[in-house]
Parts: C-alpha cells; sequence; structure tokens
C-alpha cells in the first residue's frame, strides 16, 4: 500500500493527540461514574478507589468525594461571596452600583478642578479607585478587565498609590510641626486617604490569591476544596480576614463620620474661611469658595466620601468570615 504523505500522517496525529486530551479534560471535570456504585473514600491509588454515589464529584488527581448539596453544580460551587450578582445578592448588587457610580462621577468632578499636580495626581487615584471598585460589582467587567490588566498589576498601582499618600502623609505633618500646626488638618486627611488605599490594596491582594489559586485549579471542586482548606485559622485567607480587621474598623468609623457630616444640620461657615481656602493647593482636592461646611457641595462630597468608605467595606466584608461568620449575613 501507498504510504499517506508525511504532513497528512502529522495532521491526523495531531487531530486524535488533541481529541484525546479534550476528552480526558471532560472526564476529570464531570466526575461522571457508572450508576449504582458506592460512595468512595481516599484510597492509596485511584485505580482502587471506589466508584462515587450520585451526587458527589471526585476532586482533579485525588480520590477524594465530595458531595453537592442539592441543585448545586461544580461551576457554582465556589460560593456566594466570591463576585456580586443580582440573582444572588439583588440588594447588595445594586447597592454597590449606586455607591460606586456616584464616587465615579463626583472623583470626576473634582478631577475637572484640579489645581496643580499634586492635586491632580490625587484625584486621578481617587476617580481610579472609583473605576475599580465600581468595575468589581458587575463580574462580566471585572472579568473583562482582568482579561487585560492582571490583577498583581493592579494591586501594584493601589500599593504605589498607599505610599504616595503616605509620603504625602509625614511630609504635611512635618510641615505642620515646624509652622505650629498650620497644616494639621491636611496631614490627618492624607492619613484618611493612606488608610483608605491601604485597605484597597488589601482587598486586590486577596482576590490575586484567589485568582492565582483559581488558575491553578479551575473553577470547579478542587477551587472550593482549597477555598475551605485556606480558611482554617493560620491559613491564607484567615490571615488576609486576620490584617483586615484594623482596616474594616477604619472604613466603618470613616463611613460613620462622613455620614454624619453630609446630613448634620446647621449653616454655612463663614464664606471667607472659604476664600482663603480656594487659594490653598496643599490638600489633596481642589478648595472653592463655596466649599464651606454645611453648603450643598460640602455635603455631596461628604456623601462621595461615605459612599466610597462604605462601599468599599461592604465589598470587603466576605473577605473577614474565616473570623467573623456572622459577616456573610450582609450579602443579601
Amino acid at each position: 500500500a501507498k504510504t499517506p504523505p508525511l504532513g497528512l500522517r502529522a495532521e491526523v496525529v495531531r487531530v486524535m493527540s488533541w481529541a484525546l486530551k479534550a476528552w480526558r479534560r471532560w472526564r476529570r471535570a464531570s466526575g461522571v461514574a457508572p450508576e449504582g456504585a458506592a460512595q468512595a473514600t481516599d484510597a492509596p491509588s485511584e485505580k482502587s478507589s471506589p466508584m462515587p454515589a450520585p451526587g458527589t464529584f471526585r476532586l482533579r488527581r485525588t480520590t477524594t468525594w465530595v458531595r453537592l448539596a442539592p441543585n448545586e453544580s461544580q461551576e457554582n460551587i465556589m460560593g456566594k461571596a466570591d463576585m456580586f450578582t443580582f440573582d444572588e445578592t439583588p440588594v447588595k448588587f445594586i447597592g454597590l452600583l449606586i455607591l460606586l457610580s456616584w464616587c465615579t462621577i463626583w472623583c470626576l468632578y473634582g478631577l475637572t478642578g484640579s489645581r496643580g499636580a499634586r492635586q491632580r495626581v490625587c484625584d486621578v487615584l481617587h476617580l481610579a479607585m472609583a473605576v475599580v471598585m465600581l468595575a468589581m460589582v458587575p463580574k462580566g467587567v471585572w472579568m473583562a478587565l482582568t482579561g487585560v490588566v492582571a490583577v498583581p498589576m493592579i494591586v501594584a498601582v493601589f500599593a504605589a498609590a498607599t505610599l504616595w499618600f503616605a509620603w504625602l502623609t509625614f511630609g504635611t505633618l512635618g510641615q505642620s510641626r515646624r509652622h505650629g500646626g498650620a497644616h494639621r488638618g491636611h496631614g490627618l486627611h492624607h492619613a484618611g486617604h493612606t488608610a483608605m488605599f491601604a485597605a484597597m490594596t488589601w482587598h486586590l491582594a486577596a482576590m490575586a490569591v484567589k485568582a492565582s489559586a483559581r488558575g491553578r485549579l479551575g473553577t470547579g471542586p478542587q477551587m472550593h476544596h482549597w477555598m475551605e482548606q485556606a480558611k482554617q485559622p493560620g491559613s491564607i485567607l484567615w490571615i488576609f480576614a486576620l490584617v483586615g480587621i484594623p482596616f474594616m474598623t477604619y472604613l466603618a468609623i470613616a463611613s460613620i463620620l462622613a455620614l454624619w457630616r453630609a446630613l448634620r444640620p446647621g449653616t454655612p461657615d463663614d464664606p471667607r474661611g472659604s476664600a482663603r481656602r480656594a487659594g490653598d493647593t496643599d490638600g489633596c482636592h481642589k478648595a472653592r469658595r463655596d466649599d464651606a461646611t454645611g453648603t450643598t457641595r460640602h455635603r455631596l462630597a461628604s456623601l462621595c466620601d461615605f459612599a466610597m468608605n462604605f462601599g468599599m467595606f461592604w465589598m470587603s466584608t466576605g473577605l473577614l468570615t474565616p473570623i467573623l461568620p456572622f459577616f456573610a449575613a450582609l450579602a443579601f
């Protein structure tokens, strides 16, 4: 018989190899077993492990079988706390969209009035935070964003922003000591932004750890098993929860104070003080003549502070559940 051309044989081998690999991936992912088989337990080798009972699936490369809850699929087993969906957490989903949309609009407005390089950098960073947090709410938007910019890269950007605000804090407080406390308010304002950006970095770093594990294990049973193990005391997600307690405490206090500033009764301050502040470039944002306490603009700015701090607090509650399980009740 005539020997087939070398190129045709190579193509046939390539197609057969691809089909075999696809079949093996499907077998590992589906965990399908013959009907009537008994439930498996851990065994020394995969060949000697028995078949699973109905409603179970096997962790990849192991002989451990995990039981699914009724009507639960392997794709959904990672749980509700990792992402926000309207079907699972409608109040949280809509609430975060409203809060973070308002943050984005106000930060964009603030950027249009920035004065000087320092204020522009601060306003750009605040706008970036608002946009990233807003993108984290709809799963499709976040997946598209992280498909272009890797999560560790976003973490690095916000870590650098934290250092920027820390530098402003120490520099302004040092200047305040040299001038008899003249700029102490600016220093405390920068310190608050430092804590807020550090909290954002912490949140994104936890997401980067999950994303790295998801890249290795996929979104099926192995990832679920890893999540359960990582929440145990001393494990990585438990440590992230412990580190996050001071950040969440700050975000809660800052949210309450910002809401109080926005809603407290009172009349605007002396407009001459606002006129003097209008030429001030040491602050994080441009001061305007209508910035006096009690004015509409001051209340709107305070509402933006509340929305950003409380929005980050609310979307981060799931990260504290390894230590504070009752935080899971805030996802509704």
